[in-house]
C-alpha cells in the first residue's frame, strides 16, 4: 500500500512538475509574437494555456497555429473551445453553433410624471404610457470567417400630451405611437483576430400629435359683441394711458411700448384685423380678473375652452442609420472601433466609439468593459416665430457618452453584470442592446442590471433592468418669449431574453 501511494505521490509529482514547465515556457516567451514562433510553439503554448483555462492567451497562440497549418486536428479542436468558452467568433465549427435565435420582450413605464408650468400664461409636455416592446434576432455563420445578423423590432408606447393655461390643465390626450426597426449586419473574421463589419437600420415610426393653438378671431369677435354690454377696453392692458384710454383704470405700460410697439398690432382691436397668436398671456392675468367680476359663478375651464382648439393628427417618420467597425482580438483583450451616421426628421448624428474589454483571468469568470462614445448631433426642427427667440436653428450640439460596466461569474450557472452610462442618449446607436435612441428628450445617466442563466441544449436566458434619467422638455409660453423648462423623469425597462443556438 505505501508503495502505491509513492507511486501516485511522485507521479502527481512529475505532472505538476511539467505543467509548472510548460506554464513557465509559456510566460518565457509571451513577448514573442506569435507569427514569429513556429508552428509547433505556437500549438504548444495555446494547448496548454487551454489546459489551464486561460482560453484568452489560448485563442491567441491557437489563432497563430491555425494560420500555419488549418488542417490540425488538434488546433481545431482547441480553437474552437478556447472561441466557444470566450464567446468569440471562430474560424473552425467542430463545437462552434452555427446558428443562433434571439428574443425578447420588454415592459416599459415611466415612474414620474411632468406637470405644466404655472408661472407662464401657457404650457405643454407629455408623460409616457406604459409599452411594450418586441425584439429578435438571428445570426447565422455562412462560413469560417463570414457571419450575417439580423434583428427585428416593434416598439408600442403611447403617451398622454398636456396643455395647461395658467394653472388650469385645459387638454390631456391620450395619444398612440408605434415604432417598427430591422437591421442587418456582416461580420469579416481575419487572421489574427481582427475582424470588420457593416450594418445599417431602417426606423418606421408612427404617432398621434395634438396640435393647440388659440382663436384670436372668435375671441375678438365674441368681445365686439359683447362691448356694448360690457366695455372690454377698460380692463385690456393694451391701451396705453392717455388718449387712447379714455376710460382709464387697467393698463400695462410694458406691454403696450415692448411688443409691437402698440396699436397696429392691438389684438383687442376689432378693426384693425391683425390677429396676433401670441398674446394668449391675457389669460392668466385678464381673463381671471375678468371672471371674477362677471363669471363668478362659471368655470374658468369652460371660458377658456371657448377660444382654444385642439386639433389631433397623424405623424410617420423614417429614419435610418449606415455604419462599420473594425476590432481586434488581443489575449485578455478586446477592441472595437465603431462610426456609424444616422438621419432622422429630429436631427442628423455622426457617431464615433471605442469600447474595450478586459478579461482578467482569461475567461468569462471576470471582465470589465469601459465605452467612449463621441456624438456631433445636428438639430432639424426649427422653431419658426415673429419676435421669438430662435432656440433651435440648425443647430449642433456635440456630447460626450461614457459607460462602464463589470460581469461576474456567481455561480456556475449564473451569470451577473452591472453598468452605469453618462451622457445624452439622443440619436445614438447602442450597439451593446440593439437599440436606437430615438428621444426627444435628453438624458443624463442610465444604469442598468443583468442576469444570466445558461442552461442545458445551448439555452441562455436573459433578465435586464434598465433605469434612465431622462430630462422631460416643457414648453412655455409668456408675453413675448419661448421658453423650453426640463424636468427629471426616470424611465424604467424590464426585459427577458431567450437565446438558442444550435
Amino acid at each position: 500500500m505505501n508503495r502505491i501511494i509513492r507511486t501516485y505521490l511522485f507521479c502527481m509529482f512529475c505532472s505538476l512538475s511539467l505543467m509548472a514547465e510548460d506554464k513557465a515556457f509559456c510566460y518565457s516567451i509571451d513577448s514573442i509574437a506569435p507569427w514569429n514562433l513556429k508552428f509547433e510553439e505556437s500549438k504548444r503554448i495555446g494547448l496548454t494555456w487551454l489546459d489551464f483555462g486561460d482560453y484568452a492567451n489560448a485563442y491567441y497562440y491557437l489563432t497563430s497555429a491555425y494560420d500555419q497549418d488549418g488542417a490540425d486536428a488538434d488546433v481545431r479542436v482547441g480553437l474552437d473551445r478556447a472561441s466557444y468558452y470566450m464567446n468569440r467568433k471562430s474560424f473552425v465549427s467542430t463545437y462552434q453553433k452555427k446558428q443562433s435565435v434571439y428574443a425578447e420582450c420588454s415592459w416599459l413605464h415611466q415612474s414620474h410624471e411632468c406637470s405644466g408650468n404655472a408661472d407662464y400664461i401657457s404650457s405643454g409636455g407629455y408623460n409616457l404610457k406604459d409599452g411594450i416592446s418586441l425584439r429578435g434576432a438571428y445570426d447565422r455563420n455562412i462560413n469560417q470567417r463570414l457571419s450575417v445578423s439580423q434583428s427585428i423590432g416593434i416598439t408600442k408606447q403611447g403617451y398622454i400630451s398636456l396643455f395647461d393655461v395658467g394653472e388650469e390643465n385645459l387638454f390631456s390626450d391620450e395619444l398612440d405611437a408605434h415604432t417598427f426597426d430591422y437591421g442587418t449586419e456582416a461580420n469579416l473574421l481575419h487572421r489574427n483576430g481582427w475582424r470588420f463589419s457593416v450594418f445599417g437600420k431602417i426606423m418606421i415610426s408612427k404617432q398621434e400629435v395634438s396640435v393647440y393653438d388659440f382663436d384670436s378671431i372668435a375671441y375678438a369677435n365674441d368681445q365686439h359683441n359683447n362691448s356694448a354690454v360690457d366695455p372690454m377696453p377698460i380692463w385690456n392692458p393694451w391701451y396705453n394711458n392717455g388718449n387712447n384710454n379714455p376710460w382709464g383704470g387697467f393698463y400695462n405700460n410694458n406691454w403696450y411700448n415692448n411688443f409691437y410697439n402698440g396699436w397696429s398690432y392691438n389684438p383687442y382691436s376689432y378693426g384693425f384685423g391683425y390677429w396676433n397668436s401670441y398674446y394668449d398671456y391675457f389669460y392668466r392675468e385678464y381673463m381671471k380678473y375678468y371672471q371674477s367680476q362677471q363669471y363668478n359663478e362659471k368655470d374658468y375651464r369652460e371660458q377658456l375652452l371657448k377660444y382654444y382648439t385642439n386639433e389631433k393628427k397623424s405623424d410617420k417618420r423614417f429614419s435610418f442609420i449606415l455604419g462599420a467597425s473594425v476590432g481586434k482580438y488581443y489575449k485578455h483583450h478586446d477592441f472595437l472601433f465603431r462610426s456609424s451616421f444616422m438621419r432622422s426628421p429630429m436631427y442628423n448624428v455622426v457617431q464615433i466609439g471605442a469600447y474595450y474589454v478586459w478579461y482578467p483571468k482569461g475567461d468569462l469568470s471576470l471582465y470589465v468593459q469601459g465605452k467612449i462614445i463621441y456624438l456631433w448631433r445636428k438639430e432639424k426642427n426649427k422653431t419658426e416665430t415673429i419676435g421669438l427667440e430662435d432656440l433651435r436653428n440648425k443647430k449642433i450640439s456635440k456630447c460626450p457618452i461614457f459607460e462602464a460596466s463589470v460581469g461576474r461569474r456567481m455561480l456556475p450557472y449564473l451569470w451577473l453584470k452591472g453598468s452605469f452610462l453618462y451622457g445624452d442618449l439622443r440619436g445614438s446607436e447602442d450597439c451593446g442592446v440593439n437599440v436606437v435612441y430615438l428621444l426627444s428628450d435628453g438624458t443624463r445617466f442610465r444604469c442598468s442590471a443583468q442576469v444570466i442563466v445558461p442552461l442545458q441544449n445551448s439555452w441562455n436566458v436573459y433578465v435586464t433592468y434598465r433605469i434612465t434619467n431622462r430630462m422631460a422638455t416643457v414648453s412655455s409660453f409668456d408675453v413675448n418669449a419661448f421658453y423650453l423648462a426640463s424636468e427629471n423623469v426616470y424611465d424604467h425597462v424590464l426585459s427577458m431574453g431567450v437565446k438558442w443556438e444550435f
